[in-house]
């Protein structure tokens, strides 16, 4: 009898798993979004750059579901307006980056129908992830690649292992679709997403005569130039960055199937 009962449950936790695998699989999203990043060059404010987010849900459980995300996104830092108390370094940088993760969300109310759900679900999620790392800047109408130039004569990656976490919010739209608003904050495993980290170099050691010059700057503000071995930067802390999005979201089958006529 216990056989035939643990049986009998393996047969009916199977067979609740397909049926929900059939009302409520796969999502796809898109939207717009803002980032921000925080490091040497900008500490306390928060100063928003747009960029595209896209993602793919796959739910595996009333409340837990598989993501996997692709944000576009722009950060930028200067010295004249970082908040902080280093504006001589006249140091600043612009980057594009491309950020793609994957991880698991948990949803606080659970969801059996994709037609039930509620009209506000709140959820967290976690992910892991890598970004590309190319800060630049503009310097007398044309831009460099900071990462190339080396300017603290260090080489670091243009790829970077990030750590995303944070949360949201999935508002019901029709029966099908959602929109979704989330805040990410991001880990990076780097401290140069910005090019600044620790001291003046030598420039003796700096290849050419453009690293010379980003890499220090202080002469424009008329103060005494960076001695070698003055900071530069605070490689104690690693840089970071938070995403913030909109989305809209739409059930995959649904989207393919040219015959539907979507309800609120």
């Amino acid at each position: 009898m216990p056989l035939i009962l643990t049986g009998f449950n393996t047969q009916a936790q199977g067979s609740y798993y397909n049926q929900f695998a059939k009302r409520h699989t796969q999502y796809m999203s898109f939207g717009v979004s803002t980032a921000s990043y925080f490091g040497d060059l900008h500490r306390r404010i928060f100063v928003p750059h747009g960029g595209l987010t896209f993602q793919f849900n796959q739910y595996i459980g009333p409340q837990v579901n598989f993501r996997a995300a692709l944000n576009l996104y722009a950060i930028r830092g200067d010295d004249n307006t970082g908040q902080h108390d280093l504006e001589f370094r006249q140091l600043s940088f612009e980057a594009y980056n491309a950020e793609f993760s994957s991880g698991f969300e948990f949803s606080f109310i659970p969801v059996f129908e994709s037609k039930k759900r509620p009209v506000f679900n709140p959820y967290l999620f976690l992910s892991v992830g890598v970004s590309t790392n190319n800060p630049r800047v503009n310097y007398e109408g044309k831009s460099y690649n900071l990462r190339k130039l080396r300017t603290e004569g260090v080489r670091y990656p243009g790829l970077v292992p990030v750590v995303p976490l944070g949360g949201g919010i999935r508002i019901r739209l029709l029966d099908y679709f959602n929109i979704i608003t989330e805040w990410g904050y991001r880990f990076a495993f780097t401290d140069y997403l910005d090019d600044v980290s620790t001291v003046y170099p030598d420039p003796e050691i700096l290849k050419t005569d453009i690293a010379r010059t980003l890499s220090n700057r202080t002469d424009i503000t008329g103060a005494s130039p960076g001695k070698i071995g003055g900071q530069r930067g605070n490689p104690r802390e690693n840089d970071s960055y938070l995403i913030w999005s909109i989305r809209i979201e739409g059930k995959i089958s649904e989207l393919l199937n040219p015959r539907r006529k979507w309800r609120r």
